[in-house]
């Protein structure tokens, strides 16, 4: 499957960040689970606000946006759904809390 997680509050600079300075709960998990999924056959992309946009050891895709023609299975909505990004053609949209109320 094709599938892309929408964080725009990661506030990272690179993806290694995590090994060079400490971040929260939520950052870390979208760095572990969409690794893991990719691990599993999937294709991941993370959409975020990422300064440097790069790839995974696992080949996860991390950037600022995506070409407007690019299709996925799944938008995975990281903390909030905003106004649901309709401008990113999806299947299905699902939203992921986390740990927030």
């Amino acid at each position: 499957m094709k599938l892309a997680f929408l964080d725009i509050s990661t506030r990272l600079e690179t993806i290694h960040d995590l090994a060079t300075r400490a971040r929260g709960g939520m950052v870390s998990s979208l760095f572990y689970v969409s690794d893991l999924l990719q691990q599993y056959g999937n294709e991941v992309t993370v959409i975020s606000d990422i300064q440097t946009p790069g790839k995974t050891a696992t080949g996860v895709s991390w950037v600022r946006t995506v070409e407007p023609s690019e299709r996925f299975d799944w938008l995975i909505l990281n903390r909030g759904v905003w106004y649901g990004y309709p401008e990113i053609t999806a299947k299905n949209r699902c939203l992921w809390t986390h740990d927030l109320p």
